[in-house]
């Protein structure tokens, strides 16, 4: 999440807790049923067309994987896994990111971001399982 964006919640969140006008402001526009009717329709209209959605995940992404615009293009225009070079899109399509520093490597299928999921970003445990599934390759084959 940007910085700017954390530090802005963290102001409201500051000021919800020290204000109790503000505080009541806040609860009677969520428990609004006009408020409540209006923002559902927006969302409905938003999500009817594939422009809203795209729209909508891609803002999604950018604030969980504090994507910029030019990534978020990158992962819009991808078609095919960056590691094994299948198609993908919709669901099958991930952001590839290292989960220490949240830094955006690329577009994955399912297949390959379960796999470096299960291997846990490290490239020795995935060499090792390479040389174990050649070995076993060759044993098998005598």
């Amino acid at each position: 999440m940007a910085e700017y964006t954390r530090r802005e919640r963290e102001k409201r969140q500051q000021k919800y807790q020290t204000d109790p006008e503000y505080r009541a402001k806040i609860l009677a526009k969520q428990a609004s049923p006009e408020v409540r009717a209006k923002k559902n329709a927006r969302a409905r209209a938003n999500y009817a067309t594939p422009e809203g959605r795209q729209t909508r995940q891609g803002a999604y992404r950018r604030w969980l994987y504090g994507l910029t615009q030019e990534q978020l293009e990158h992962f819009n225009n991808t078609t095919m896994c960056e590691s094994c070079g299948d198609p993908v899109s919709g669901k099958t399509k991930h952001v590839d990111h290292n989960h220490e520093t949240g830094a955006f490597r690329g577009v994955l299928c399912s297949s390959c971001n379960l796999a470096e999921g299960h291997l846990k970003g490290e490239p020795l445990r995935a060499f090792r399982l390479f040389e174990y599934m050649t070995v076993r390759a060759r044993k098998c084959a005598q």
